[in-house]
């Protein structure tokens, strides 16, 4: 079942001590998960995908993590944020 999948490999991410499994996003069709969102480093984006193997019923991944500095991410989620309240009725569209 995917999101037996999931679950497992949500809770192998966040269980690991050197990976922040609370920025990947994990997504079952199938035999094959896809990962997505980011991490800090090589080494944690190489572990999360050995993890995401790990779990019984996956055959295939895809490794859609981005490496980015520690506090990038939370920056630019706090700079989008703050442009989006800025505008009392919602982003413009033009």
């Amino acid at each position: 079942d995917e999101l037996k999948v999931e679950l497992a490999i949500r809770a192998k991410l966040i269980e690991s001590l050197r990976v922040d499994g609370m920025r990947i996003a994990v997504k079952a069709a199938g035999a094959r998960v896809t990962l997505s969102g980011s991490v800090k480093a090589k080494a944690s984006q190489e572990l999360a995908e050995e993890i995401a193997r790990s779990v019984s019923g996956v055959r295939e991944v895809d490794n859609r993590l981005t490496v980015a500095p520690a506090g990038a991410v939370d920056r630019a989620a706090d700079a989008a944020g703050k442009a989006e309240n800025a505008c009392p009725n919602g982003p413009r569209r033009w």
